[in-house]
C-alpha cells in the first residue's frame, strides 16, 4: 500500500490520524509518517486496510467514529421518544 492509497483510504473513512492509529494501534505522528511517505507503511495494514474494506463495502459502506457516535445518539434519541 502506497502512501497515498492510505491517505485516500483514512479519508474514505473519515477518520483522523488519531483515530486511524488508535484502531490500527499506533500513534498519530506514525500515520502522518506513513501518510508523508518517510516511514513505509507495513504489509499487515495494507492487507487490513483492503480485508477491513471489502468487509464494509459488503456490510453497505464505511462508517466513520462520528458517524457512529451519531447513529447511536439518533437510536438513543428514538429509544427515548418511543417511552413518552
Amino acid at each position: 500500500m502506497t502512501a497515498r492509497q492510505f491517505k485516500k483510504w483514512r479519508e474514505l473513512l473519515g477518520w483522523t490520524q488519531d483515530e486511524i492509529g488508535t484502531w490500527l494501534g499506533v500513534s498519530r505522528s506514525t500515520v502522518n509518517r506513513w501518510e508523508g511517505g518517510t516511514q513505509s507503511i507495513p504489509n499487515m495494514v495494507g492487507l487490513l486496510a483492503s480485508y477491513y474494506m471489502d468487509s464494509l463495502w459488503r456490510l453497505g459502506g464505511p462508517a466513520s467514529p462520528q458517524a457512529q457516535r451519531d447513529a447511536a445518539e439518533n437510536a438513543n434519541r428514538a429509544e427515548r421518544w418511543a417511552r413518552i
